[in-house]
């Protein structure tokens, strides 16, 4: 590992601040805010200046795998219990979920009567939408694709057309999951073909090369690069309401497609590929064009879809570019972690289904502002998408595939703007299923709860212990309280042994009404071996560890 990709170890400094330990007011002074923003603008400065150094030179292998995301999360089942309907995030669509849960056991041996040995915590899973997520052509992020350090040559960015195939493999696998009266269909959208009138001649055509593939295929593509809805994805269809699956998705923009094979046949009754089907005619493409790390990140962009439906946000993708991305300089087989990405879809559908825990909350303006106010605002060639990306990765390297497939999509300005109006809901199974850490809430700390002084307790202890209480409440961690200032409900635990809830499972409601537990420890054991080097190496870049309720998992820069 080069000196240039370090992380700097020594900030921000260890919670509780030296400075601010014996001090219970909220205001810092003007003396700890300047410290506290000389050290943040100098912590910074510094991941952006490899976030410019990945943008010029390529990416790190691990920035582009997805699996390092996959910690704890639960698989997907067949036939989920679909159960109720209700508007989603910040639109007035309705999303058809269902009722899950997940588990929480104390650790270790306490004699505390005060907090209750295990937990569930509700939770809503979704499985179908009642409307299609608009996406487009008109994207700038990654509009051309860096690759990894070793994919040097000169090739093609299909990223945005790989994402609306990766959009069609989740929702048939979905449809295939749920059985019943689920069902794909082709609809009478098309996009041209060699050899016929183009439906459109405002704009310059795109040619596509998808290779010698039979009439169903061609037929596929067809509808993958089709204007609006060239499929559906119908998980319910009763007489009041019509769910089509979540990464359901219906192209806005007018850009023509024009396909270089010829079409045997105008049939849209055909029946429409199966999930495994189009994974083969996908990868197809990918090993025709040689397109390498751009199949995974593709995932993730599809994955990314029902965030930008919660936003109430249409998708950009980047315009396909015959000459707009960086390749493999030799063809090599990469169909061994393609195919693990297919046998993997059932984690990564339910993973697509925050505050730095080392600095007091009173001094989270002097921590953002210089990423927020100076860096991002005078990013290299226009590039805040990647910047943003890019720094996401380098100070979460687990979950960098996600940051990178969810930018791409367009979904950063939406993020700074959260972050620049507070602080964004947190989803605590997020930390569990990806091992990211979210808050200072997700550890429960070290040593006694009065650290060394009977007078004062650290304010994220404070939240932790609020947090015990059945009366869920939240909070902002601030430095240290009195502990005369502090609930009973606090003051109770002052003597125990530190309280840990650890998560154990998730339970899943199925038709039928089976409720089925979810624990693939030994499976991600394995998995945990196969990637023990890489993770190693992650844990290197990642100083410190640190939303997707049911969609993507992200944390606050």
């Amino acid at each position: 590992m080069s000196q240039l990709h370090k992380v700097p170890k020594d900030f921000p400094v260890s919670y509780p601040c030296p400075s601010l330990r014996h001090n219970d007011v909220l205001q810092p002074s003007k003396e700890q805010e300047n410290t506290a923003l000389e050290k943040s603008r100098s912590y910074w400065y510094h991941i952006a200046s490899i976030a410019y150094a990945y943008l010029d030179n390529g990416l790190a292998p691990e920035f582009t795998n997805p699996q390092h995301a996959l910690h704890k999360i639960p698989r997907f089942p067949c036939r989920l219990k679909a159960q109720f309907a209700r508007p989603f995030g910040n639109t007035p669509i309705f999303v058809l979920y269902s009722e899950a849960s997940s588990t929480w056991r104390l650790v270790g041996n306490s004699d505390c009567e005060s907090v209750k040995k295990e937990r569930t915590k509700p939770a809503l899973v979704q499985i179908g939408t009642a409307s299609t997520i608009p996406y487009s052509f008109d994207g700038k992020v990654f509009s051309h694709w860096v690759g990894m350090t070793a994919e040097k040559d000169t090739g093609p960015n299909y990223l945005g057309i790989l994402a609306i195939g990766w959009c069609y493999i989740l929702s048939a696998q979905l449809i295939e999951m749920q059985g019943g009266s689920a069902v794909m269909r082709y609809t009478d959208s098309l996009a041209d073909c060699l050899g016929e009138s183009p439906s459109s001649s405002s704009e310059e055509a795109y040619y596509i090369d998808v290779g010698e593939v039979d009439a169903r295929i061609v037929r596929w593509w067809s509808a993958i690069l089709a204007k609006r809805e060239g499929w559906k994805a119908i998980v319910k269809d009763d007489p009041d309401d019509v769910f089509v699956a979540p990464w359901s998705a219906s192209r806005i923009c007018e850009t023509p497609f024009i396909l270089t094979q010829k079409r045997d046949s105008l049939s849209p009754a055909q029946t429409p590929l199966s999930s495994d089907e189009a994974f083969y005619a996908l990868l197809k493409f990918a090993r025709l064009h040689d397109l390498g790390t751009q199949v995974p990140i593709a995932l993730t962009i599809a994955m990314s879809f029902p965030m930008h439906r919660y936003y109430g946000m249409e998708v950009k993708l980047p315009l396909p570019r015959k000459h707009g991305g960086k390749i493999p300089p030799t063809t090599q087989d990469v169909s061994p972690m393609w195919t693990q990405l297919k046998q993997d879809l059932p984690y990564y559908m339910t993973l697509s289904c925050s505050p730095e825990p080392d600095v007091p909350c009173n001094m989270v303006s002097q921590w953002l502002h210089p990423v927020l106010e100076e860096i991002l605002c005078n990013p290299p060639e226009g590039k805040c998408g990647e910047v943003i990306a890019l720094i996401g990765a380098i100070r979460r390297p687990s979950v960098a595939a996600l940051w990178i497939g969810a930018a791409v999509g367009g979904i950063g300005p939406k993020l700074l703007e959260k972050v620049r109006r507070g602080r964004p809901a947190l989803d605590s199974n997020a930390f569990p299923w990806t091992g990211t850490p979210q808050s200072s809430m997700d550890d429960a700390g070290s040593g006694p709860y009065t650290w060394g002084d009977p007078e004062y307790i650290s304010r994220p202890d404070v939240w932790r212990l609020l947090h015990l209480s059945p009366t869920e409440e939240d909070g902002l961690s601030y430095e240290a309280s009195l502990t005369t200032n502090c609930a009973l409900r606090v003051t109770t635990h002052l003597k125990c042994p530190r309280h840990k809830y650890r998560y154990e499972h998730w339970s899943w409601e199925l038709e039928g009404g089976e409720t089925v537990q979810d624990d693939d420890s030994v499976k991600l054991g394995r998995l945990s071996k196969r990637l023990k080097t890489a993770t190693t190496h992650l844990r290197y870049l990642d100083h410190s560890q640190g939303p997707l309720a049911h969609t993507l998992a992200m944390e606050r820069i």
